[in-house]
Protein backbone atom coordinates (compact mmCIF):
# COMPACT_ATOMS: atom_id res chain seq x y z
CA UNK A 1 0.00 0.00 0.00
CA UNK A 2 0.91 3.44 -0.96
CA UNK A 3 2.21 5.21 2.22
CA UNK A 4 1.40 9.38 1.96
CA UNK A 5 3.75 11.91 2.91
CA UNK A 6 3.15 14.42 5.34
CA UNK A 7 2.92 16.95 2.96
CA UNK A 8 0.43 14.93 0.65
CA UNK A 9 -1.94 13.83 4.21
CA UNK A 10 -1.99 18.02 4.11
CA UNK A 11 -3.33 18.67 0.91
CA UNK A 12 -5.61 15.42 0.72
CA UNK A 13 -7.38 16.57 3.89
CA UNK A 14 -8.78 19.99 2.61
CA UNK A 15 -9.30 18.56 -0.99
CA UNK A 16 -11.94 16.59 0.82
CA UNK A 17 -12.81 19.32 3.35
CA UNK A 18 -13.02 21.59 -0.33
CA UNK A 19 -15.71 18.58 -2.39
CA UNK A 20 -17.90 17.70 1.20
CA UNK A 21 -18.50 21.53 1.27
CA UNK A 22 -19.02 22.42 -2.45
CA UNK A 23 -21.68 19.58 -2.23
CA UNK A 24 -23.00 20.93 1.38
CA UNK A 25 -23.36 24.36 -0.65
CA UNK A 26 -25.11 22.74 -3.78
CA UNK A 27 -27.28 20.84 -1.72
CA UNK A 28 -28.70 24.23 0.37
CA UNK A 29 -28.62 26.02 -3.44
CA UNK A 30 -31.02 23.47 -4.29
CA UNK A 31 -33.21 23.56 -1.02
CA UNK A 32 -33.57 26.85 -1.57
CA UNK A 33 -34.36 26.91 -5.55
CA UNK A 34 -37.27 24.37 -4.36
CA UNK A 35 -38.62 26.38 -1.33
CA UNK A 36 -38.96 29.43 -3.66
CA UNK A 37 -40.24 27.77 -6.24
CA UNK A 38 -42.50 26.65 -3.97
CA UNK A 39 -43.82 29.51 -2.62
CA UNK A 40 -44.31 31.25 -5.58
CA UNK A 41 -46.78 28.29 -6.76
CA UNK A 42 -48.53 28.77 -3.81
CA UNK A 43 -48.56 32.71 -4.26
CA UNK A 44 -49.68 32.29 -7.39
CA UNK A 45 -52.53 29.74 -6.41
CA UNK A 46 -53.38 32.07 -3.66
CA UNK A 47 -53.70 34.75 -5.99
CA UNK A 48 -55.86 32.69 -8.42
CA UNK A 49 -58.90 36.01 -9.60
CA UNK A 50 -62.06 34.88 -7.94
CA UNK A 51 -64.25 37.86 -9.68
CA UNK A 52 -64.55 40.14 -11.66
CA UNK A 53 -65.51 44.07 -13.45
CA UNK A 54 -68.04 44.94 -15.54
CA UNK A 55 -69.87 48.15 -16.78
CA UNK A 56 -66.38 50.05 -16.40
CA UNK A 57 -66.91 53.79 -17.12
CA UNK A 58 -63.76 56.09 -16.98
CA UNK A 59 -60.38 54.54 -16.17
CA UNK A 60 -59.55 52.10 -13.02
CA UNK A 61 -56.57 50.16 -12.66
CA UNK A 62 -55.51 47.89 -9.86
CA UNK A 63 -52.98 49.25 -7.28
CA UNK A 64 -49.15 48.70 -8.96
CA UNK A 65 -50.93 47.77 -12.31
CA UNK A 66 -50.01 50.30 -15.30
CA UNK A 67 -52.97 48.97 -17.79
CA UNK A 68 -56.02 49.74 -17.30
CA UNK A 69 -59.17 46.91 -16.41
CA UNK A 70 -61.84 46.30 -18.94
CA UNK A 71 -65.00 44.12 -18.75
CA UNK A 72 -64.24 40.94 -17.66
CA UNK A 73 -60.75 41.24 -16.28
CA UNK A 74 -60.35 39.08 -13.44
CA UNK A 75 -60.10 40.79 -10.09
CA UNK A 76 -58.89 39.43 -6.72
CA UNK A 77 -60.63 40.19 -3.31
CA UNK A 78 -59.10 43.04 -1.51
CA UNK A 79 -57.70 44.58 -4.62
CA UNK A 80 -57.34 48.49 -4.49
CA UNK A 81 -58.83 49.81 -7.28
CA UNK A 82 -57.70 53.40 -8.59
CA UNK A 83 -59.60 55.59 -10.70
CA UNK A 84 -58.18 58.40 -12.99
CA UNK A 85 -57.86 61.43 -10.35
CA UNK A 86 -59.88 63.50 -12.96
CA UNK A 87 -63.24 65.09 -12.74
CA UNK A 88 -65.83 62.35 -14.56
CA UNK A 89 -68.41 59.64 -14.31
CA UNK A 90 -65.94 56.59 -13.05
CA UNK A 91 -68.21 53.99 -12.18
CA UNK A 92 -67.74 50.22 -12.15
CA UNK A 93 -69.47 47.17 -10.75
CA UNK A 94 -67.24 44.04 -9.35
CA UNK A 95 -68.57 40.98 -9.15
CA UNK A 96 -67.71 38.12 -6.52
CA UNK A 97 -67.84 34.15 -6.78
CA UNK A 98 -69.68 34.35 -3.40
CA UNK A 99 -72.47 36.22 -5.24
CA UNK A 100 -71.37 39.51 -4.13
CA UNK A 101 -72.27 42.76 -6.44
CA UNK A 102 -70.25 45.74 -5.17
CA UNK A 103 -70.90 49.23 -6.98
CA UNK A 104 -67.69 51.76 -6.93
CA UNK A 105 -67.95 55.14 -8.28
CA UNK A 106 -66.48 58.71 -7.67
CA UNK A 107 -67.04 62.10 -9.54
CA UNK A 108 -64.38 64.26 -8.17
CA UNK A 109 -60.80 64.43 -7.97
CA UNK A 110 -61.00 63.99 -4.03
CA UNK A 111 -63.19 60.95 -4.17
CA UNK A 112 -61.38 59.16 -7.14
CA UNK A 113 -58.05 59.72 -4.80
CA UNK A 114 -58.98 57.48 -2.51
CA UNK A 115 -59.96 54.43 -3.84
CA UNK A 116 -61.75 51.83 -3.78
CA UNK A 117 -60.96 48.68 -1.76
CA UNK A 118 -62.55 45.15 -3.18
CA UNK A 119 -63.71 43.16 -0.20
CA UNK A 120 -63.19 39.93 0.88
CA UNK A 121 -65.05 37.20 0.41
CA UNK A 122 -67.81 36.37 2.77
CA UNK A 123 -67.60 32.71 2.35
CA UNK A 124 -65.62 30.60 0.35
CA UNK A 125 -67.51 29.69 -2.89
CA UNK A 126 -69.15 26.93 -4.58
CA UNK A 127 -66.46 25.27 -6.63
CA UNK A 128 -68.84 25.94 -9.59
CA UNK A 129 -69.03 29.43 -9.22
CA UNK A 130 -65.38 30.30 -9.56
CA UNK A 131 -65.90 27.40 -12.98
CA UNK A 132 -68.71 29.63 -13.81
CA UNK A 133 -66.79 32.74 -13.77
CA UNK A 134 -63.68 31.38 -15.35
CA UNK A 135 -65.78 30.44 -18.00
CA UNK A 136 -67.62 33.34 -18.50
CA UNK A 137 -64.60 35.33 -18.72
CA UNK A 138 -63.56 32.63 -21.82
CA UNK A 139 -66.68 33.29 -23.28
CA UNK A 140 -66.50 36.82 -23.22
CA UNK A 141 -63.28 36.86 -25.15
CA UNK A 142 -64.82 34.70 -27.97
CA UNK A 143 -68.11 37.06 -28.25
CA UNK A 144 -66.18 39.62 -29.19
CA UNK A 145 -64.30 38.14 -31.33
CA UNK A 146 -67.47 36.91 -33.00
CA UNK A 147 -70.54 38.71 -32.33
CA UNK A 148 -72.42 39.78 -35.19
CA UNK A 149 -73.57 42.98 -36.13
CA UNK A 150 -75.74 44.89 -33.11
CA UNK A 151 -79.39 44.78 -33.46
CA UNK A 152 -80.64 47.40 -35.79
CA UNK A 153 -81.96 49.60 -33.81
CA UNK A 154 -82.51 50.78 -30.16
CA UNK A 155 -86.13 49.37 -30.21
CA UNK A 156 -84.27 45.93 -30.93
CA UNK A 157 -81.66 46.50 -28.22
CA UNK A 158 -84.52 46.59 -25.98
CA UNK A 159 -86.54 43.49 -26.67
CA UNK A 160 -86.54 40.51 -24.30
CA UNK A 161 -83.69 38.17 -24.21
CA UNK A 162 -83.61 34.83 -23.60
CA UNK A 163 -80.88 31.99 -24.01
CA UNK A 164 -81.55 28.77 -25.57
CA UNK A 165 -79.69 25.22 -26.04
CA UNK A 166 -80.88 22.94 -28.07
CA UNK A 167 -79.96 19.89 -30.05
CA UNK A 168 -79.38 20.45 -34.09
CA UNK A 169 -81.68 17.88 -35.39
CA UNK A 170 -80.47 15.29 -38.66
CA UNK A 171 -83.08 17.12 -40.27
CA UNK A 172 -81.25 20.29 -39.68
CA UNK A 173 -83.79 21.87 -37.67
CA UNK A 174 -84.09 22.93 -33.63
CA UNK A 175 -86.32 23.16 -31.46
CA UNK A 176 -86.55 26.32 -29.65
CA UNK A 177 -88.68 27.14 -26.12
CA UNK A 178 -87.84 29.81 -23.34
CA UNK A 179 -89.81 32.86 -23.84
CA UNK A 180 -90.37 31.88 -27.76
CA UNK A 181 -93.05 28.85 -26.10
CA UNK A 182 -94.73 32.13 -24.91
CA UNK A 183 -95.41 33.74 -28.25
CA UNK A 184 -99.28 32.90 -29.33
CA UNK A 185 -99.16 30.64 -32.29
CA UNK A 186 -98.59 32.00 -35.26
CA UNK A 187 -96.45 32.71 -38.38
CA UNK A 188 -93.60 34.58 -37.71
CA UNK A 189 -90.62 36.21 -39.34
CA UNK A 190 -86.94 35.61 -37.82
CA UNK A 191 -83.56 37.22 -38.65
CA UNK A 192 -81.10 34.20 -38.38
CA UNK A 193 -77.81 36.02 -37.56
CA UNK A 194 -74.92 32.86 -37.21
CA UNK A 195 -71.88 33.83 -35.17
CA UNK A 196 -69.90 31.48 -37.70
CA UNK A 197 -68.79 34.13 -40.42
CA UNK A 198 -69.04 31.46 -43.01
CA UNK A 199 -72.53 30.73 -42.85
CA UNK A 200 -74.49 33.51 -44.29
CA UNK A 201 -77.42 35.86 -42.16
CA UNK A 202 -80.82 34.72 -42.93
CA UNK A 203 -82.76 37.85 -42.55
CA UNK A 204 -86.30 36.94 -43.32
CA UNK A 205 -86.76 33.25 -42.13
CA UNK A 206 -90.04 32.47 -41.94
CA UNK A 207 -91.22 30.62 -38.62
CA UNK A 208 -94.69 29.14 -37.71
CA UNK A 209 -95.19 28.31 -33.51
CA UNK A 210 -98.39 25.77 -33.75
CA UNK A 211 -96.89 24.27 -30.13
CA UNK A 212 -95.10 25.23 -26.87
CA UNK A 213 -91.89 25.48 -29.38
CA UNK A 214 -90.82 26.93 -32.34
CA UNK A 215 -89.19 25.05 -35.23
CA UNK A 216 -86.43 26.35 -36.76
CA UNK A 217 -84.23 25.40 -39.98
CA UNK A 218 -80.23 26.04 -39.39
CA UNK A 219 -78.04 25.69 -41.71
CA UNK A 220 -75.39 23.99 -39.35
CA UNK A 221 -74.86 23.41 -35.53
CA UNK A 222 -73.20 26.65 -34.04
CA UNK A 223 -73.90 29.93 -32.56
CA UNK A 224 -76.66 31.95 -33.22
CA UNK A 225 -78.56 35.66 -32.50
CA UNK A 226 -82.28 34.97 -33.39
CA UNK A 227 -84.69 38.36 -33.90
CA UNK A 228 -87.82 37.15 -34.10
CA UNK A 229 -90.92 39.16 -35.15
CA UNK A 230 -94.35 38.75 -35.33
CA UNK A 231 -96.93 39.51 -38.38
CA UNK A 232 -97.46 42.91 -37.57
CA UNK A 233 -93.46 43.38 -38.60
CA UNK A 234 -93.37 44.32 -34.51
CA UNK A 235 -89.96 42.37 -32.99
CA UNK A 236 -90.68 40.45 -30.03
CA UNK A 237 -87.78 38.62 -28.47
CA UNK A 238 -83.94 38.49 -28.69
CA UNK A 239 -82.88 34.83 -28.69
CA UNK A 240 -79.37 33.50 -28.29
CA UNK A 241 -79.35 30.56 -29.75
CA UNK A 242 -76.50 27.11 -29.20
CA UNK A 243 -77.66 24.64 -31.74
CA UNK A 244 -75.30 21.43 -30.79
CA UNK A 245 -74.89 18.05 -31.85
CA UNK A 246 -77.54 16.08 -29.58
CA UNK A 247 -73.93 14.31 -27.79
CA UNK A 248 -72.77 17.90 -27.01
CA UNK A 249 -76.39 19.50 -26.08
CA UNK A 250 -76.54 16.38 -23.43
CA UNK A 251 -73.47 17.19 -21.84
CA UNK A 252 -73.53 20.84 -21.98
CA UNK A 253 -76.96 20.92 -20.50
CA UNK A 254 -76.80 20.15 -17.02
CA UNK A 255 -73.82 22.80 -16.91
CA UNK A 256 -76.30 25.02 -18.12
CA UNK A 257 -78.65 25.01 -16.38
CA UNK A 258 -76.59 24.93 -12.82
CA UNK A 259 -75.25 28.57 -14.38
CA UNK A 260 -78.58 29.53 -14.87
CA UNK A 261 -79.85 29.04 -11.71
CA UNK A 262 -76.85 30.39 -9.85
CA UNK A 263 -76.93 33.54 -11.52
CA UNK A 264 -80.78 33.57 -10.86
CA UNK A 265 -79.86 33.48 -7.26
CA UNK A 266 -76.98 35.73 -7.52
CA UNK A 267 -79.23 37.86 -9.01
CA UNK A 268 -81.89 38.15 -6.48
CA UNK A 269 -79.49 38.78 -3.01
CA UNK A 270 -77.46 41.31 -5.37
CA UNK A 271 -79.45 42.94 -8.30
CA UNK A 272 -77.67 43.94 -10.98
CA UNK A 273 -75.49 40.65 -12.43
CA UNK A 274 -75.78 40.96 -16.25
CA UNK A 275 -77.61 37.90 -16.07
CA UNK A 276 -78.48 37.57 -19.95
CA UNK A 277 -74.41 38.65 -21.07
CA UNK A 278 -73.08 36.05 -18.95
CA UNK A 279 -75.83 33.20 -19.78
CA UNK A 280 -74.16 33.79 -23.08
CA UNK A 281 -71.17 33.75 -22.68
CA UNK A 282 -70.90 31.04 -20.55
CA UNK A 283 -73.20 29.31 -23.40
CA UNK A 284 -70.69 30.21 -25.92
CA UNK A 285 -67.54 28.84 -23.57
CA UNK A 286 -69.54 25.41 -23.15
CA UNK A 287 -70.09 25.41 -27.01
CA UNK A 288 -66.03 25.48 -27.83
CA UNK A 289 -65.40 23.56 -25.10
CA UNK A 290 -63.83 26.18 -22.90
CA UNK A 291 -65.36 24.96 -19.56
CA UNK A 292 -62.47 24.94 -17.10
CA UNK A 293 -61.49 21.19 -16.13
CA UNK A 294 -62.13 19.91 -12.87
CA UNK A 295 -58.47 20.19 -11.81
CA UNK A 296 -59.43 23.90 -12.25
CA UNK A 297 -61.48 23.81 -9.18
CA UNK A 298 -58.71 23.86 -6.65
CA UNK A 299 -58.62 27.50 -6.96
CA UNK A 300 -62.13 27.61 -4.97
CA UNK A 301 -60.49 26.23 -2.17
CA UNK A 302 -58.13 29.34 -1.76
CA UNK A 303 -61.14 31.37 -1.07
CA UNK A 304 -60.73 30.91 2.68
CA UNK A 305 -56.77 32.05 2.32
CA UNK A 306 -57.29 35.61 -0.03
CA UNK A 307 -60.45 35.92 2.35
CA UNK A 308 -57.84 35.97 5.75
CA UNK A 309 -55.36 38.20 3.77
CA UNK A 310 -54.63 41.32 5.72
CA UNK A 311 -53.82 44.55 3.84
CA UNK A 312 -51.69 46.85 5.79
CA UNK A 313 -52.15 50.87 5.30
CA UNK A 314 -48.76 52.77 4.84
CA UNK A 315 -47.55 55.40 7.04
CA UNK A 316 -48.97 58.26 4.87
CA UNK A 317 -52.69 56.85 4.66
CA UNK A 318 -55.17 56.04 7.14
CA UNK A 319 -55.80 52.80 8.01
CA UNK A 320 -58.91 51.56 6.16
CA UNK A 321 -62.20 51.15 8.36
CA UNK A 322 -62.38 47.54 9.80
CA UNK A 323 -66.11 46.09 10.73
CA UNK A 324 -66.81 44.12 13.43
CA UNK A 325 -68.49 41.93 13.18
CA UNK A 326 -67.30 41.16 9.70
CA UNK A 327 -69.82 41.25 6.43
CA UNK A 328 -71.28 38.14 5.90
CA UNK A 329 -74.51 36.45 7.13
CA UNK A 330 -76.23 37.38 10.41
CA UNK A 331 -78.99 35.58 12.41
CA UNK A 332 -80.48 38.56 13.37
CA UNK A 333 -80.76 42.24 13.98
CA UNK A 334 -77.05 42.99 14.63
CA UNK A 335 -74.90 46.16 15.86
CA UNK A 336 -71.88 46.91 13.92
CA UNK A 337 -68.84 48.61 14.85
CA UNK A 338 -66.73 50.82 12.65
CA UNK A 339 -62.87 51.75 13.83
CA UNK A 340 -60.10 52.80 12.29
CA UNK A 341 -56.52 51.96 13.39
CA UNK A 342 -55.39 55.15 13.10
CA UNK A 343 -55.25 57.63 16.21
CA UNK A 344 -58.20 60.20 15.59
CA UNK A 345 -59.12 58.97 12.56
CA UNK A 346 -63.20 60.11 11.72
CA UNK A 347 -64.93 57.38 9.65
CA UNK A 348 -67.60 58.91 7.14
CA UNK A 349 -70.00 56.13 5.64
CA UNK A 350 -73.05 55.74 3.94
CA UNK A 351 -75.64 52.73 4.25
CA UNK A 352 -77.43 53.23 0.74
CA UNK A 353 -75.09 51.70 -1.73
CA UNK A 354 -73.39 55.20 -2.02
CA UNK A 355 -70.09 56.05 -2.19
CA UNK A 356 -69.06 57.89 0.59
CA UNK A 357 -67.69 61.57 0.88
CA UNK A 358 -66.25 63.67 3.17
CA UNK A 359 -69.92 65.24 3.32
CA UNK A 360 -71.28 62.07 4.53
CA UNK A 361 -72.27 61.39 8.10
CA UNK A 362 -69.68 60.61 10.62
CA UNK A 363 -69.78 57.36 12.43
CA UNK A 364 -70.18 58.15 16.31
CA UNK A 365 -72.49 54.33 17.50
CA UNK A 366 -72.58 51.16 15.94
CA UNK A 367 -74.38 51.02 12.96
CA UNK A 368 -78.14 49.06 13.29
CA UNK A 369 -78.54 45.67 11.11
CA UNK A 370 -82.16 44.83 10.82
CA UNK A 371 -85.14 43.47 7.98
CA UNK A 372 -83.40 41.75 5.07
CA UNK A 373 -79.45 43.71 5.72
CA UNK A 374 -77.51 46.24 4.90
CA UNK A 375 -74.25 47.17 3.02
CA UNK A 376 -71.90 49.77 4.64
CA UNK A 377 -69.36 52.09 2.43
CA UNK A 378 -67.07 53.76 4.75
CA UNK A 379 -63.45 55.22 4.51
CA UNK A 380 -61.32 56.56 7.30
CA UNK A 381 -59.54 60.35 7.25
CA UNK A 382 -57.06 61.51 9.55
CA UNK A 383 -55.34 65.36 9.46
CA UNK A 384 -51.92 65.03 7.87
CA UNK A 385 -52.96 61.40 6.34
CA UNK A 386 -54.30 60.60 2.82
CA UNK A 387 -57.96 59.38 3.34
CA UNK A 388 -58.01 55.41 3.34
CA UNK A 389 -59.61 53.39 0.30
CA UNK A 390 -63.72 53.11 0.35
CA UNK A 391 -63.94 49.82 1.87
CA UNK A 392 -67.50 47.61 1.29
CA UNK A 393 -68.94 45.74 4.00
CA UNK A 394 -72.34 43.74 2.76
CA UNK A 395 -74.33 41.96 5.48
CA UNK A 396 -77.22 40.06 4.58
CA UNK A 397 -80.21 38.16 7.65
CA UNK A 398 -80.82 34.88 7.57
CA UNK A 399 -84.52 33.73 7.77
CA UNK A 400 -85.63 30.44 8.80
CA UNK A 401 -88.16 29.13 6.48
CA UNK A 402 -91.87 28.58 8.09
CA UNK A 403 -92.66 25.33 8.92
CA UNK A 404 -93.87 23.12 6.23
CA UNK A 405 -92.57 25.74 3.37
CA UNK A 406 -91.86 24.42 -0.21
CA UNK A 407 -94.41 21.23 0.81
Amino acid sequence: MRRLSANQLALAVPRRTRLHAVVKVASLLIATLLFFAARHCAEGQARAPLGMVWNIRGNWTVEGASSPLGDGTAIEPGSLLEAVQAPGNHTVKVLLADGQLIYAACFTVEDCSRGFRVPELSRAPDPFAVELLTGIRAGLGELRREQPDAPDTPREQLLPRDEVLTAFEPSQRAQIGGLASRLPNGSYSCDLRPLDSSLSRQPHLTVVKSSSLIELPLPAPGLYDLIITDSLNRPRINVFLAAASPEQAGGMTKAFNEARALLKRWNLAYAGWPVHDFQRAYLEALFHGDRPAAGDRRFAALASLVKGAKLAPTRTTAAEPAFTPRAGALDGNCAIKLESATPGATIHFTVDSSQPSADSPVYTAPVIVKGSGLTIKAFAAAPGKKDSAVVTADYRIRHEEPAGAGR
